[in-house]
């Protein structure tokens, strides 16, 4: 919720955006005001991308709340690198990128990720998809923080070392 609250601007993949924009405007839950607060940018390799396409029931007025910042999400279609390094340029709290396993690896492929917040689930799935497996040379990370939840679930919180 803190990392929600905190953040400045919501970047995310087209793929990510297609699946929760129509969930987020109406849920009830305790996250929902934070995720539909924060303002959003959608990182695409379309060039014409249509930010309704895909979207669901999600209604054109906005009865429910946080439905704006759905709707009028920014689309970042130019180079991945400086586009990332425009919005990091902005005034305002940090860029929470999420979403989209593709988009997160070419996050840490290109080295524009400054922090890592990793959940890690006590769940054993046997598959999914690596967020390391490009890289071309091992990375340090240091440990930041650490938080515990009741349902077992444990939140790490990661900076790369600097050379």
């Amino acid at each position: 919720m803190e990392t929600l609250q905190q953040a400045g601007l919501h970047a995310m993949g087209s793929h990510f955006y297609n699946e929760v924009a129509s969930y987020w405007p109406s849920a009830t839950n305790s996250t929902a005001a934070p995720m539909n607060d924060i303002a959003k940018v959608v990182f695409t390799r379309q060039k014409l991308f249509d930010l309704h396409a895909g979207r669901g029931n999600v209604p054109a007025q906005e009865p429910f709340h946080g439905v704006a910042s759905w709707v009028s999400a920014g689309v970042a279609n130019g180079d991945l690198p400086e586009e990332m390094l425009r919005l990091k340029q902005e005034p305002g709290n940090y860029i929470l990128a999420q979403g989209g396993a593709n988009f997160a690896r070419s996050l840490v492929e290109l080295g524009l990720v400054d922090e890592y917040r990793l959940v890690i689930h006590p769940v054993a799935l046997g598959s999914g998809f690596p967020l390391f497996s490009d890289l071309q040379q091992p990375m340090d990370l240091e440990l930041i923080s650490t938080t515990h939840f009741r349902a077992g679930a444990m939140a790490l919180v990661y900076r790369p070392v600097s050379a």
